[in-house]
C-alpha cells in the first residue's frame, strides 16, 4: 500500500482540511512524526464508514497500571461528516513507526494526516 501525503498544521493553525483531503486505499500509510499526527476524514458517501487503525502490538505499560492491552482503534464516521482521529500511541505504529489506516469502505471517503507542527515559531 501506499504513503498518504502529510500535512504540516502550522502556527497559527489554520488549514483547508477539505481541500487537503484525498483518496486513500484500505492499508495506506501515515508516519506518526512525534506522535502528534492526527487523521482527518471526510465521510462523503450516504452511509456510516468505520475506520480502523489497527494495534500493532497489544500489549504495553502504562504508568500507574502496569501491563494493559491495546486492542485496535476504531472509529465509525455518520454519513456525510468529518471526524478528526488521534493522536496514536506508540502501540498502532509499525516497525517504521507507521500508521496503516483501514476502512471498510473507500468509496467518496478521503482522508488526510495532520501534523501538528510544535517547532515552527509564528513569524
Amino acid at each position: 500500500m501506499a504513503d498518504m501525503t502529510i500535512t504540516d498544521l502550522l502556527d497559527p493553525g489554520i488549514a483547508d482540511l477539505t481541500a487537503a483531503a484525498a483518496s486513500f486505499a484500505s492499508g495506506d500509510k501515515f508516519l506518526n512524526q512525534d506522535r502528534l499526527t492526527l487523521l482527518y476524514v471526510l465521510n462523503g458517501s450516504g452511509a456510516t464508514r468505520t475506520i480502523t487503525i489497527p494495534a500493532q502490538k497489544t500489549t504495553t505499560s502504562a504508568t500507574g497500571f502496569g501491563k494493559v492491552t491495546k486492542g485496535d482503534y476504531v472509529r465509525t464516521i455518520a454519513a456525510g461528516k468529518p471526524a478528526l482521529l488521534g493522536p496514536f500511541e506508540s502501540c498502532y505504529e509499525d516497525a517504521n513507526g507507521k500508521i496503516t489506516v483501514n476502512a471498510d469502505s473507500v468509496t467518496t471517503v478521503t482522508a488526510v494526516p495532520i501534523h501538528i507542527n510544535k517547532t515552527t515559531t509564528p513569524s
